[in-house]
């Protein structure tokens, strides 16, 4: 399935994913989001926001350059955590694949230090927000 870490994803992602959505708990009081709103979420990882968050969009996309992490958390997020209008896009958040003007709300969760260029990341965010 794949590694991160340099560890099986099975074993440890579901802990650490568990941990991301007990901690991600305080965003919706201070990012709140609308049930209508269509949502990018700008480097996902394995997702954690799509859970914390359920319920409180229309519709959200996850983007990330992991492959294994998005094929995980496609299958967990689904049927442990009962989030099923959530679908994902490997690319780098730098190049997001997606048409311009397409999503009501951007979102992007521990990545900024991990881009090589922040500005060509802030500059995908704003291009694909209508």
């Amino acid at each position: 399935m794949g590694r991160i870490n340099g560890k099986d994803i099975p074993f440890i992602g579901r802990q650490f994913l568990a941990g991301k959505v007990i901690a991600g708990r305080v965003y919706p009081e201070f990012f709140p989001l609308k049930a209508t709103d269509v949502v990018i979420n700008i480097g996902c990882g394995l997702g954690p926001q799509a859970v914390v968050y359920r319920n409180q969009y229309s519709r959200m996309v996850g983007v990330d350059v992991s492959e294994a992490r998005l094929r995980f958390s496609a299958s967990v997020l689904a049927t442990e955590y009962g989030v099923h209008n959530y679908e994902t896009v490997c690319a780098d958040v730098e190049n997001i694949p997606l048409p311009s003007a397409s999503f009501d709300k951007a979102i992007a969760i521990d990545i900024i230090e991990h881009v090589k260029n922040p500005l060509r990341m802030l500059a995908e965010a704003r291009r694909i927000l209508r």
